[in-house]
Formats: C-alpha cells, sequence, structure tokens
C-alpha cells in the first residue's frame, strides 16, 4: 500500500502555536561549546589517559590552554616530600617527554593529575611511614622533569652542566615559561601590557614616554616598531614592582624580549597584533640581510620556536627567515613562521594536516614544534 504525506500540512498545528510566541533574543556561539574538562572554578582533575591531551606543540595542553601533569601519589616518600626533600618527589612535567611516552606505552596513567594553575607546591599524599598504611597529606615544592626541559630544549638546557641542570628543575619560573611559549596558544589568560591591575594612575604616559626617548627602539635586542606600531613596544619594570616607575628599574623592550622576563605568567598577546609583529620582525631581518649581515638573528623569531628553530638551523646549515609568506603566481599561498626557504622546510605555531597537505603541493615541509625538535635530515 502506497503511503502519502503532505508534510507542509502536518506543520500547520505546530506554525500556528508558535506564530504567537513573543521573540527570542537567544543568539548561538559555536565557539562557545568547549571541549575543556575543567568544572568551573577546577584547577586540577584526575586522568586516566593523554587521550584530552594535545602533544603536538610543545607544551602540554588541553582545549587550547596550556597545562601540567603530576602524581599525587607519593607512596613512601611523601613524607620526605612534604618535609622539603624536593629530589625524593616525583615530577612535573611540561611536554611529552619520553618519561611520558613510557609510560603512555604502559597503561600508567590512572595516577596522573592535570593542573591548567601549576605552581611551586602541589597537593601530594602517600604512607606516612614505609612499613604504615597511615596517609599523610598535604602540599609539597615538586621538581620539574628533566626530560621535559630537555625535550624543549628549554632556555638552551641542552649545554648546561649537571649542577645547572638540577638548579633549573628545582627553580623553575612557571610564569616565564608560560609566557615564552604564550604565542601557541590562543586561550592564553589575556593578562597583556594593557592589563591595568598593578600599575600607578597615569602608567599609559609614563610608558608612552619611555617609550617616545628610546625612539620605540628594543634595548636588548635592537628592533625597532614602525611609526604605526607602538604597541609592539613595551615598557618593563626590572624589578617586577609596577608601581616604581624610577627611571633605572624601566626598561623598554619589544614584545619577544618582554616574555624572556622573570615573572611575567601568562603574558598573551592578542593573535592579530602578533602576526603584524612577526611580519616586522622578518622586514628588519631583511633589511640586515641587505645591509650584508649574515648572521643568524635569534631575536627575530618567536620565543615558543626558537629552540626547534636552532636546532634546524645548526642541523641544516642555512640561516632562517621570519614570518615568511610562499607565493604562487603572485598571492600569498601559504605562511610559515620560520622557513628555510632554499629546503622548503618550515616551523609553525599552528599547523592542521590540511595545511600540511597543501604546502606539499609546492614541496615545501611544514613542521610543528615538536616535529622540527625530532626533524632528521634523512626525512
Amino acid at each position: 500500500m502506497k503511503f502519502e504525506f503532505d508534510f507542509r500540512a502536518g506543520l500547520l498545528p505546530f506554525l500556528k502555536v508558535v506564530s504567537h510566541l513573543p521573540p527570542s533574543n537567544f543568539q548561538f556561539d559555536a565557539e562557545l561549546i568547549s571541549d575543556d574538562p575543567f568544572e568551573d572554578g577546577e584547577d586540577v582533575i584526575g586522568l586516566d589517559d593523554l587521550g584530552e591531551v594535545d602533544k603536538t606543540k610543545g607544551p602540554l595542553s588541553i582545549a587550547g590552554q596550556m597545562v601540567v601533569l603530576y602524581i599525587k601519589d607519593h607512596g613512601s616518600n611523601a613524607l620526605a616530600v612534604i618535609n622539603g626533600d624536593v629530589e625524593a618527589g616525583r615530577r612535573v612535567h611540561l611536554a611529552y617527554c619520553s618519561t611520558l611516552e613510557k609510560m603512555e606505552r604502559e597503561n600508567k596513567f590512572d595516577r596522573y593529575h592535570l593542573s591548567r594553575n601549576p605552581k611551586r607546591k602541589y597537593l601530594i599524599s602517600g604512607s606516612k611511614y614505609y612499613w604504615g598504611d597511615e596517609i599523610v597529606e598535604d602540599e609539597a615544592e615538586l621538581a620539574i622533569c628533566k626530560n621535559c626541559l630537555n625535550f624543549l630544549d628549554y632556555d638552551g638546557y641542552r649545554q648546561l652542566n649537571q649542577r645547572d641542570r638540577t638548579s633549573r628543575t628545582r627553580d623553575f619560573d612557571y610564569d616565564r615559561f608560560f609566557s615564552v611559549y604564550s604565542s601557541l596558544f590562543k586561550k592564553m589568560p589575556k593578562k597583556t601590557e594593557d592589563d591595568s591591575a598593578g600599575y600607578v594612575e597615569g602608567w599609559r604616559q609614563i610608558s608612552l614616554e619611555k617609550r617616545f626617548k628610546a625612539n620605540f627602539t628594543c634595548q636588548d635586542c635592537g628592533f625597532k616598531a614602525p611609526p604605526q606600531d607602538s604597541a609592539f613596544i613595551h615598557v618593563h619594570h626590572v624589578n617586577s614592582d609596577k608601581t616604581d616607575n624610577s627611571d633605572a628599574n624601566l626598561r623598554v623592550l619589544c614584545i619577544d624580549c618582554h616574555k624572556l622576563q622573570p615573572g611575567h605568567g601568562h603574558m598573551w598577546i592578542e593573535p592579530k597584533l602578533l602576526e603584524r609583529f612577526r611580519k616586522a620582525k622578518r622586514e628588519a631581518q631583511g633589511r640586515l640581510t641587505r645591509e650584508g649581515s649574515n648572521t643568524f638573528c635569534m631575536d627575530y623569531i618567536d620565543p615558543a620556536l626558537r629552540s626547534p628553530a636552532n636546532r634546524l638551523f645548526k642541523l641544516l646549515r642555512q640561516t632562517p627567515e621570519v614570518a615568511y609568506e610562499h607565493e604562487e603566481n603572485g598571492r600569498i599561498v601559504f605562511q610559515a613562521d620560520v622557513a628555510f626557504v632554499n629546503l622548503r622546510i618550515g616551523i609553525c605555531l599552528e599547523l592542521t594536516d590540511s595545511e600540511k597537505r597543501f604546502a606539499e603541493k609546492f614541496r615545501w615541509t611544514l613542521l610543528t614544534h615538536n616535529e622540527a625538535m625530532n626533524f632528521t635530515a634523512s626525512r
């Protein structure tokens, strides 16, 4: 038997009802849908595996935000760690290092915790005595994993002697670390130069006058901002006291050099401003090249990519370009934040699989941070 149904006629009763409803101001925004597993106000969550963690960008992240991993259960060493024996404690992980790789192979992530607000002390627990069942729990200082720092080659870690390496793992500046890699993560807290918290009244004018006297030129790397982009240049408080605006305490720095200063927690730069800044640095590097300088200027590369860029520079023996734009028939078809043009190899802060495949059509190899750190010349 053939069944026929007039769909429009079937909707008439529904349309008659809703036609009398008042208009709604509801707006849908797909960006508000988040895969962030943290509940509101929550900073630490348990972890069963690394399925939700992005391991490809250098520092670990989840839902576009940098995080760290640590083990809460310290077993029979818990009391010693709580009493200040940092070396007896388990390490805090910043990146997908050889230790995490091994733990993932062995399915041993049930003890790990994920923190999006890392600090020097973490809540740990364990047995009070080696032979007893009594449990102790308290906050304790934990050291950073050496394998993580080695993988990232953070601040030239691979070139340090053993004593300095140990010191780096214990006296670790989380704020500075998050600032250095903030370009990789667009969901970082927007704690920018324009954030007035802690500054004295009239700070904007003080900052402007200081930058004007320095001719909007970074006092560390020498980069000079174009007249239309004074926001590329900041004023840094050397002793971190925002109320101390004495001339000796104020230093004029570009965005990159400002990020590298101690105690600059979660310094985040708006992506569009950062893109213009990269192009300005590329043009500045171009001027150096035209003037006959063949020096590899690391200061012009985003701090988040300096370790992989330096590694490829030594491996490929070619000076890279900053904010490279590849043109075909007069049109820009793709970009790379760092590019070894003659060898057609680039490193990108943000990179999708489709962008990689598209670049391959032009015989280019584009790499993420981690891919560049693992790259071999034979590939």
